[in-house]
């Protein structure tokens, strides 16, 4: 992601923290620091008494585990934000970030402990003392900002990941296909024919275009069909057949059931979604 938008997320982040007092942060999937442009205090858990729970190698490989796996697993089953206490005994609010069905990490507020709840790490327990105490109305508002934000960043990155691809590949015969693909996307295109495009034989074009870009040559195809579909959807009153149409799907069960399982909604749900936004923001105008 470009810097000017790693910037911007950081700094709704800290506008957060302003508001409610709390610490917020970004992890991707695999549970680390999403990017290293992040300031380090929106990476990691930046308090006395985390520090010293992670001053053994055993508590924490418990954390790292904690901040990875465990809540990745409990994202995908709830399927919407949490409260998440660790093995330590602190909390923190949990907002799962999800590009259609595939969890891409998560946006955290805290930590702060509950006023009842006491840690096992008797030697820090002036630490534990010192975390803010949970406030009910404090999360509910940075939940609710923290939201929104999320589907701010996930709409961006699926806006930005083929520009990207195109712009990182360093094998010409690739970012050649990658550009074909984006302007051909109606067409019937099969990889015998990109790989013809680019003068490689089809096993070599499927092995090189994935190390390139990181996803296979379908994925590729119908990133650029859906995000073709959200503009339409968006921009226009025309019917969710001929959208779909319109976007390279000749199914309207297909298109239904593949832009739900990328963006987590249905066609007519997302043109919804986008004209309240639209009525909002235009409501908020001051003339």
């Amino acid at each position: 992601m470009d810097i000017a938008f790693i910037q911007e997320v950081s700094s709704l982040m800290q506008a957060v923290t302003n508001l409610t007092g709390l610490p917020v942060s970004w992890k991707r999937a695999n549970g680390f620091w999403f990017d290293n442009r992040i300031p380090y205090h929106q990476c990691l858990r930046y308090n006395s008494f985390c520090t010293g729970v992670k001053s053994k190698k055993r508590t924490e490989e418990k954390c790292l585990h904690n901040t990875g796996l465990l809540i990745e697993e409990r994202s995908n089953a709830r399927k919407g934000n949490f409260i998440n206490r660790c093995h330590a005994g602190i909390h923190e609010l949990i907002i799962p970030l999800f590009k259609g069905d595939l969890y891409d990490g998560y946006l955290s507020v805290g930590p702060f402990r509950m006023p009842e709840t006491r840690t096992k790490f008797h030697q820090l327990e002036k630490e534990f003392l010192d975390l803010p105490v949970y406030d009910q109305e404090k999360c509910g508002a940075a939940e609710k900002l923290l939201g929104v934000l999320g589907k701010y960043i996930i709409e961006r990155k699926e806006l930005t990941i083929l520009r990207q691809l195109t712009a990182e590949v360093k094998e010409p015969r690739i970012a050649k296909a990658l550009e074909y693909v984006k302007a051909n996307y109606m067409k019937v295109l099969t990889i015998e024919k990109l790989a013809e495009i680019c003068c490689l034989s089809p096993s070599r074009f499927i092995h090189l275009f994935k190390e390139q870009t990181g996803m296979t040559f379908s994925q590729c195809l119908i990133q650029c069909k859906i995000e073709e579909a959200k503009k339409q959807l968006a921009g226009s009153n025309m019917d969710i057949y001929h959208v779909g149409y319109n976007s390279g799907f000749k199914s309207q069960s297909y298109f239904g059931l593949i832009f739900r399982k990328c963006t987590g909604m249905t066609p007519t749900g997302y043109r919804k979604k986008c004209l309240k936004e639209f009525a909002s923001g235009a409501k908020n105008i001051q003339i």
